[in-house]
């Protein structure tokens, strides 16, 4: 029997959606987006646990007990990010926004 894939296990529909494409670089969506890379890090990290552990779940072991454990380690694993950071959208965030100087050197953020 192949194993469904589990519904939580990448949560896309909780990423930020703008609608605008990928020209929407604001500073807004860059954190979003870097905290929801690293509650994706985090959920990996729980994933991998959780393979050290003892078979058996508190949901059950059919369809319904694994995607709620899914739906569980994604929501614990967006606590951990926001509550106990790892510095990782940290870093992502310097990476991807534009230097501070590069943008008073263009006029820009300026008031």
């Amino acid at each position: 029997m192949i194993d469904p894939i589990p519904i939580a296990r990448h949560d896309f529909l909780s990423l930020p959606h703008t609608g605008k494409g990928i020209e929407n670089t604001g500073q807004t969506t860059v954190r979003e987006a870097a905290q929801n890379f690293e509650a994706l890090f985090v959920l990996e990290l729980l994933q991998e646990m959780e393979k050290t552990l003892e078979k058996g779940s508190i949901f059950g072991d059919g369809l319904e007990g694994k995607t709620y454990a899914d739906l569980m380690r994604w929501e614990l694993a967006k606590k951990i990010s926001t509550q106990s950071p790892l510095g990782i959208a940290d870093a992502l965030i310097q990476q991807l926004e534009p230097p501070k100087a590069a943008q008073s050197a263009t006029g820009e953020n300026t008031p």
